[in-house]
């Protein structure tokens, strides 16, 4: 690659110069509660930014009947209009309305595979009048989705500007860091390793820690030098401009704290899709119930073992 192409380009010139494919779509879908407009707005940022087309979908119940799925279906399309007709000039590209019956999660994730979409965004979900969260269809789409799946928590003022990648050194996490930097490929990027210490590192506390830290840090330079060198030059960074943060503990205290401490706008949060219909695991579903921001939910596949940092076997 020239040094030409490595200089700062944006993304519609770097397709032009074949350094990137073809856009595909973004899918918003929402059920016209809550925080809907919130997720239109920052799916049609993410629209522009990228230079692809947004669908925005509502799925009406399939168990109506027709009558009545009919008028909703009418007073859907008006609301959503309404929402989008700011995006769409701003935005300069095409923006489509999509209204149809049947089950929430399966229509969702099936609309965005017929439409090639890179993307699924659907806003924060609501309290139940007993303080439980209804989060069935989103965990769903989540888990039945090869997709990144954003969950908008916060009315957007902009592009997204400090990110935080939760990542798993043992498994796949150049996906996490690739999803975060197509997000927003200018923001402070900070990635965060926590990890629980074993009963060996309690009884041979400092040395191990030390150890195991810098086989961390280790990992990640190596992932950014090599899984990951041609996205980041691609957009004009630095691999020393991609923070790594090594933290002993659990990964949901460490993660909230980062969040609030960085200010961040996005947290990336890598989960498993090697186990089709498989339940969130326990940080995910935190994270989902109660976002402290922003939430991207990338798949990411098996277990990586040219990445994973371990203590070393001397004592």
């Amino acid at each position: 690659m020239s040094n030409r192409l490595c200089a700062p380009l944006s993304l519609a010139r770097l397709r032009r110069v074949g350094e990137l494919p073809a856009p595909s779509g973004i899918l918003v879908a929402t059920d016209l509660a809550g925080n809907f407009e919130q997720a239109i707005h920052r799916a049609g940022l993410l629209a522009q930014q990228l230079g692809c087309p947004l669908t925005v979908l509502h799925v009406i119940d399939e168990a109506l009947p027709s009558h009545i799925a009919a008028q909703m279906a009418a007073g859907a399309r008006e609301t959503l209009w309404s929402s989008v007709r700011g995006i769409a000039g701003a935005a300069g590209h095409r923006v489509e309305i999509v209204v149809k019956r049947g089950e929430a999660a399966r229509s969702i994730v099936n609309e965005a595979r017929t439409r090639n979409c890179r993307l699924i965004i659907l806003g924060q979900h609501r309290m139940a009048a007993a303080g439980q969260l209804h989060c069935c269809t989103t965990e769903q789409v989540i888990c039945a989705s090869d997709l990144p799946v954003l969950v908008v928590r916060n009315n957007p003022d902009g592009q997204y500007r400090h990110l935080l990648a939760a990542i798993d050194l043992a498994r796949d996490p150049a996906a996490v860091v690739r999803s975060a930097l197509l997000m927003a490929p200018k923001a402070d990027l900070q990635c965060l390793y926590a990890y629980s210490p074993s009963a060996l590192m309690f009884w041979a506390r400092k040395r191990l820690s030390e150890q195991l830290i810098s086989a961390a840090r280790r990992s990640f330079a190596d992932m950014l030098q090599h899984e990951l060198a041609s996205d980041i030059s691609c957009i004009g960074r630095r691999p020393e401009t991609i923070g790594c943060i090594v933290r002993r503990g659990g990964a949901l205290e460490a993660i909230d704290e980062e969040v609030r401490v960085r200010g961040s706008e996005l947290l990336v949060l890598g989960v498993p899709n090697d186990a089709a219909g498989a339940a969130l695991g326990a940080v995910s579903m935190a994270f989902l119930n109660c976002p402290p921001c922003d939430v991207l939910f990338q798949p990411i596949g098996t277990p990586a073992r040219a990445h994973m940092a371990t203590a070393p076997d001397e004592a």
